[in-house]
């Protein structure tokens, strides 16, 4: 009788033990599925295997890297890294088998793709940030310690997947299982120390969140910084440990826990909110979301605004490079910069058709000017104070006509766009339906799509159902912003009784005491 129990024990063990064996990496890996584009996107071709790329194209020496979690599809992640890094080009990997990129997912494959795709970012772009997120945050590591990698970003990193697995599963031999422990120790540092790796980063950031019911442990984590970056370069807070935290360390510990489950409530609205439109700075379209996917688009009726924008961008562009050129910062690189732009805006006044006629004249001679002067100052390797507005002044009138034509045609798509959108809609739903209008951090005063929502929903839903979203360059991600919107909503319903009290600062009643009246931080007066 011993001896069977003992036969079936081992059998079971055994087959526990195959089980994981022929199962572990659907623990680790959770493909992602082909989703529609949140981000422009390219193919890299590696061995056995083609990933595709996501990312966010931009000229000049800086780019940001970023290798995503085991169920991450880092489509979405793209367009928020390249709101928050404007100056830097994007690159997000999707590992085999995620969305699109072929191949099955394991540590050495994706450690190869990781390399092969920092060494074709680091060729286009010198000064390059790297960001790992969970699983990703053991690439980044390795890479920092092979690459010449300008600055290491860890989000929530692990200590390895051996010791997760085996503190999970203490029963099980995990050293001879194991098929992808991700070591905590990068290749290239020796066991009793650090020792010099070819590469090290400037500085290294860390955001992490543990607690006890983790299964990753402060000290463990602490180990693992041990093993990265140049000493003292690590900053970030860690919550939690093997200890009683200090009292201030555990009420921010709990504060990130309390906004942990205010964003559970937010992401699930995602898909709850019936109905919400969105329009993007600049492009004139209205995007129809209903229950957090976009279903229709309400194009611009006037092809030609997007031509406009995309031409008279140059003049962005031509006063951005001789102010470069006034600091004398990158002398170099400006007066190069300076010797392109002006190739562009010659090509651009070629391109400057297909406008209304008195549109297209007035266009031509302000980007003829505009390459004029980048021209001057390519040959001359200098520029300046004033010259931009010395050249432009003459041609103020060219300008105004052409902002006055483009301001209308705006403001006539952005209405039929908004009336078409309410009379698709059922009356109850577009009677609650929030507008949201998208675009930069800052939102500059008498915004022409704000004045468009105006005329079709009343000025009195100004702030109401008509709100200006900042940081927000997506439709995807305005559908995650109108969710957040009705969270707050129902926050300040619930707690405050005024579904309107989240909308302004939570301290807002003090404000408006001190202040004299309620107020708006706009750009500039009348």
């Amino acid at each position: 009788m011993l001896w069977s129990l003992l036969t079936i024990a081992i059998g079971v063990y055994a087959g526990l033990c195959l089980v994981f064996l022929v199962f572990q990496r659907s623990f680790i890996y959770m493909p992602t599925p082909v989703t529609p584009a949140h981000a422009q996107a390219f193919t890299l071709e590696v061995p056995g295997a083609t990933v595709c790329v996501s990312c966010r194209p931009h000229d000049g020496p800086q780019a940001l890297v970023y290798f995503g979690g085991n169920a991450e599809d880092v489509a979405y992640t793209v367009p928020e890294l390249a709101a928050a890094f404007p100056d830097r080009a994007i690159y997000g990997l999707h590992y085999r088998g995620y969305s699109g990129s072929s191949g099955r997912a394991s540590e050495a494959a994706l450690r190869r793709d990781a390399k092969a795709l920092f060494e074709l970012v680091h060729g286009r772009h010198p000064d390059v940030i790297v960001v790992g997120r969970s699983l990703g945050s053991s690439l980044a590591i390795q890479l920092a310690a092979e690459e010449p990698v300008a600055r290491l970003v860890l989000i929530t990193p692990f200590e390895s997947i051996r010791a997760i697995a085996q503190r999970v599963a203490p029963f099980l031999p995990m050293r001879l299982l194991l098929r992808d422990p991700y070591p905590k120790r990068p290749a290239g540092l020796s066991s009793g120390g650090r020792s010099a790796p070819p590469h090290s980063p400037r500085g290294i950031s860390i955001m992490i969140r543990i607690d006890r019911r983790q299964i990753v442990s402060g000290a463990a984590v602490a180990a693992l910084m041990t093993q990265v970056g140049p000493p003292g370069t690590a900053s970030g807070q860690e919550s939690g440990g093997d200890g009683p935290p200090p009292p201030a360390d555990r009420i921010a510990a709990l504060n990130a826990e309390f906004r942990g489950l205010y964003s559970a409530n937010r992401d699930e609205l995602v898909t709850a909110v019936p109905l919400a439109a969105a329009t993007l700075i600049g492009t004139a379209e209205i995007g129809r979301i209903e229950h957090g996917r976009i279903t229709h688009i309400y194009p611009a009726a006037t092809a030609w605004v997007a031509r406009v924008k995309g031409l008279l961008h140059g003049l962005i562009a031509l006063q951005a490079t001789g102010a470069r050129l006034v600091r004398g910062t990158d002398a170099a690189a400006a007066r190069h910069d300076a010797t392109r732009l002006a190739g562009m805006l010659e090509e651009s006044t070629r391109l400057a058709t297909g406008l209304p006629d008195a549109m297209t004249a007035a266009a031509g001679r302000v980007l003829a000017a505009a390459a004029t002067l980048s021209r001057h100052w390519a040959e001359e390797g200098r520029a300046t104070a004033g010259d931009t507005r010395a050249a432009l002044a003459p041609l103020q009138g060219d300008l105004e006509s052409i902002l006055d034509q483009t301001g209308a045609a705006v403001f006539a798509d952005v209405v039929a766009g908004l009336r078409a959108f309410r009379e698709d809609s059922r009356p109850e739903d577009w009677a609650s339906c929030l507008v949201l209008v998208c675009g930069p951090p800052f939102g500059r005063r008498d915004s022409i799509e704000v004045a468009a929502g105006m005329e079709v929903l009343g000025r009195d839903a100004l702030g109401k159902r008509l709100l200006y979203i900042d940081n927000v360059f997506t439709l995807d991600a305005a559908a995650r912003q109108a969710a957040g919107c009705v969270a707050d909503r129902d926050l300040g319903t619930d707690v405050f009784g005024d579904p309107l009290r989240m909308w302004r600062d939570l301290l807002g009643d003090t404000s408006r005491r001190r202040a004299g009246g309620g107020f708006f931080p706009f750009m500039g007066v009348d």
